[in-house]
């Protein structure tokens, strides 16, 4: 399983970087998301493992440009605050404040 894993990492990988070439306003590749997300269902992945790859993924994408905010920069603004508020934790909330 574990070589399964990572060939699936790998070519995660590849795909988020072909996809994030494309810029902001790319359609994404249906056909490729779907069958890496058969790929991760048969070799017995849950969502967040899944989460886990993209999480890797971006990180190896941007220590691999050499430069700061080359991923968010192919973001669209709803995509780069949503993405940014997950990485804190949030899920899109803001976590200080104060309930009503």
């Amino acid at each position: 399983m574990k070589r399964k894993l990572i060939a699936l990492s790998q070519r995660y990988v590849a795909a988020l970087r072909k996809h994030l070439k494309q810029g902001p306003r790319a359609i994404p590749p249906c056909g490729t998301a779907r069958g890496l997300g058969r790929q991760a269902v048969a070799i017995g992945l849950e969502t967040l493992d899944v989460a886990r790859i993209h999480d890797g993924a971006l990180a190896s994408l941007e220590a691999s440009s050499g430069k700061d905010g080359v991923i968010e920069s192919s973001l669209t603004d709803g995509e780069a605050s949503s993405t940014s508020a997950e990485t804190r934790g949030g899920a899109g909330r803001d976590t200080h404040a104060r309930p009503s």
